[in-house]
């Protein structure tokens, strides 16, 4: 599908003389691409368009590699279609990349977390984080970080205008329905 989109997309370089950007300097191939790839996981995944591209990338590779290590050229490959690189993954500590092997980092491999600019993790990081926090010390620390990082936990809301219906013939009043928004 990538393949399929780039192809048009980077079509425009050999139809027209010049490719410009807004400000009218002369728009790179890697600029190009960037974009194009912006369109497209937006469409493919509406949710995950709005993820950093650090986040897009693990997410990615998770799901064909899950924490299996991988060939650094696949996983640069991905890098540059996700608008990062594995320099960058390894900095955000997401990627071990060793000897032309990349491996994407498990949560309890995240090392400890840069307080207070958790704000500034990507999502992936996170969410590694809040997955460990709950698996090795339970709810409450897990909610805690979660505000830390500028979550706002609401409280389970009831709104007497949302009933579900007691099955068909049963009696009784209806049952309000309980949300939970983070």
């Amino acid at each position: 599908m990538a393949q399929a989109a780039i192809g048009p997309g980077m079509a425009v370089f050999s139809r027209y003389a010049r490719v410009v950007e807004p400000d009218g300097s002369p728009m790179r191939v890697r600029t190009a691409l960037g974009l194009i790839n912006q369109a497209l996981d937006e469409v493919l995944a509406e949710q995950e368009g709005e993820f950093d591209a650090d986040t897009r990338w693990a997410v990615a590779w998770f799901e064909q590699s899950g924490f299996q290590p991988g060939r650094f050229g696949d996983a640069e490959t991905l890098s540059k279609a996700k608008v990062t690189s594995i320099d960058r993954l390894s900095e955000a500590g997401i990627v071990s990349s060793r000897s032309g092997v990349v491996r994407l980092l498990r949560c309890e491999e995240l090392g400890e977390p840069r307080r207070p600019d958790t704000r500034d993790a990507s999502v992936w990081v996170l969410t590694q984080r809040l997955i460990h926090t709950l698996e090795s010390e339970g709810e409450e620390a897990t909610a805690r970080l979660l505000v830390e990082a500028g979550g706002r936990p609401k409280r389970p809301a009831t709104s007497p205008t949302a009933f579900s219906s007691p099955r068909s013939g049963a009696a009784g009043p209806p049952t309000p329905l309980r949300s939970t928004r983070w």
